[in-house]
């Protein structure tokens, strides 16, 4: 959805996905780190802005480029999407190896958003099972393992299965104590 939403803490902005970061967004989906282990890349620039149109026409999304706070460099991209029924997804997370924030200061806002200005009861996620960088930092975040489901989907020319995660609004409490203190 086209939304004006900024978020901000723990080094890092998140701003509202434009057709200007088309460009930017097929760059950070053909990184070595990523192929393989988020959805396929389009093929040109061109399709990724007819993605970024279509999704502006959803109203169950929240689409957003990842800058550094200090320097304002866009660095990633992340989304929160599929709400419904006090549920959401967090996802198509992509950022550079090189951003100067965690990760887990993309994690603590979008989990702030969606729990206290959302009121969502819970997110719940897929990480690709191969993807171990990312499994370990859920699991050390303190998400849920839910279940994996097996031969889940075919990125770029694979079968992958997807190991799925959940975190809910009673956990945040918890979490945001534990991640606080060691982000800020």
């Amino acid at each position: 959805m086209v939304h004006d939403i900024i978020l901000e803490g723990y080094g890092c902005r998140m701003r509202p996905v434009t057709l200007d970061d088309a460009e930017f967004m097929v760059y950070l989906r053909r990184q070595s780190h990523a192929r393989g282990n988020i959805g396929d890349t389009p093929e040109s620039v061109e399709k990724q802005k007819q993605w970024i149109l279509d999704c502006f026409k959803k109203n169950d999304a929240y689409d957003w480029i990842l800058t550094e706070s200090e320097t304002g460099r866009s660095v990633g991209a992340v989304a929160l999407y599929n709400i419904r029924s006090g549920v959401a997804e967090p996802g198509r997370w992509v950022v550079l190896p090189d951003a100067s924030f965690s990760i887990a200061s993309t994690d603590m806002l979008l989990c702030r958003f969606a729990f206290e200005q959302l009121k969502l009861d819970r997110l719940i996620f897929n990480v690709v099972a191969t993807n171990k960088k990312v499994l370990k930092f859920h699991r050390l975040f303190g998400a849920t393992e839910t279940h994996v489901e097996k031969n889940a989907k075919v990125i770029n020319g694979s079968l992958v299965d997807f190991v799925w995660f959940e975190v809910t609004k009673e956990q945040w409490p918890e979490l945001f104590a534990k991640w606080h203190p060691l982000i800020s």
